[in-house]
């Protein structure tokens, strides 16, 4: 039977060691699926920063800076949880009894809903940098902050791999960090103005959680993200804080 978080802390605080999970080894096999990575040195976060925190000031949205992998419908679904009325899943998803001061350890634990029921999801805090700066998700305004890469390893932890959450839909993440259940509308279906605008403020009254994706049209397919008018980018996710009806002079417009 594996341990939790506690007996892998209390172990390692007795022998003085620093935990190292060989379940998810610090190498290029938890990377990628397939090929080498070449340049990539694993740290822990007191080898990159003088003074580490887990969270500084309290979690907010704008924490969370996508890195390498191309899982922003998973760092959406996150910032979703933001709002004041879901910090309370946050809190359940990123529990706060962990940090780097005295007990610190190596160690870290995160939770997930997956088949039915939430798992406890335990990483150590190697993180894999290139030129001593993260690959993956950080903080660029706050650089000693450190809970979202660790999240992101656990997430990773949970999938296989960071090459398995490389791509995804909001709405499944959204499960995972919930224990809820997914919908998705396409807007390819062809649903009208009306019934679209409808949904939203219902599920906003609902204080449902909400993100939304724009597939890539296929204006160039080598491209990942492609920029529109709108400054809105093909192949990106976005968090959807709130739903608001606003006047203009031409009457009325919801906006996201």
């Amino acid at each position: 039977m594996s341990e939790n978080y506690q007996q892998i802390k209390q172990r390692c605080l007795v022998s003085r060691t620093l935990y190292e999970d060989t379940c998810f080894p610090a190498n290029a096999t938890v990377l990628f699926r397939q090929g080498p990575y070449y340049g990539v040195n694993w740290k822990r976060p007191k080898e990159l920063t003088k003074k580490p925190v887990f969270v500084k000031d309290g979690a907010v949205y704008y924490d969370i800076d996508q890195g390498g992998v191309g899982n922003c419908w998973f760092i959406a679904s996150v910032a979703c949880l933001f709002a004041s009325s879901h910090k309370q899943i946050l809190t359940r998803v990123v529990p706060t009894d962990q940090d780097f001061g005295s007990d610190y350890c190596g160690a870290f634990h995160f939770n997930f809903w997956s088949y039915g029921k939430w798992v406890e999801v335990v990483v150590d805090d190697r993180l894999p940098t290139y030129n001593n700066k993260l690959i993956y998700a950080s903080n660029s305004k706050h650089a000693e902050e450190y809970w979202c890469p660790l999240l992101e390893k656990a997430f990773a932890k949970l999938h296989g791999n960071y090459d398995v959450i490389d791509g995804g839909r909001v709405h499944s993440s959204l499960v995972d960090l919930t224990g809820g259940i997914g919908e998705m509308i396409e807007l390819k279906d062809k649903i009208s103005e009306k019934v679209l605008r409808d949904i939203l403020t219902n599920c906003r009254k609902m204080n449902s959680i909400m993100g939304a994706a724009i597939f890539n049209l296929g204006s160039d397919p080598g491209q990942r993200e492609i920029k529109q008018d709108t400054g809105l980018y093909e192949g990106h996710a976005y968090s959807i804080i709130d739903v608001q009806k606003v006047k203009t002079r031409t009457g009325s417009i919801t906006l996201l």
